[in-house]
């Protein structure tokens, strides 16, 4: 089983990642952050209890931004499921 199945399966369990550069460490990052939240959509709070530790300030930023990005993503589609059910 592959680790983002794993992590998909049970984001409740810590995983630590490392990985040379340009091995998908910030993909499986961002899918293991989402699945948590996915999991916990009822408790905002679970944000301040997500730790991510990087080695530099671009590879926090590229992370910051990437989740940013599927989270704005989400919702998005949320507010278009939404829209398109108030239209039926």
């Amino acid at each position: 089983m592959d680790i983002i199945t794993q992590i998909k399966q049970d984001p409740d369990r810590n995983f630590f990642i490392s990985a040379s550069a340009g091995t998908g460490k910030t993909f499986t990052l961002k899918e293991y952050y989402m699945s948590i939240l996915n999991k916990n959509k009822n408790n905002p709070q679970i944000v301040e209890n997500i730790l991510a530790v990087t080695f530099t300030n671009k590879a926090a930023a590229e992370m910051r931004e990437r989740i940013m990005n599927e989270i704005e993503k989400k919702l998005s589609e949320m507010e278009t499921n939404n829209d398109e059910s108030h239209n039926s």
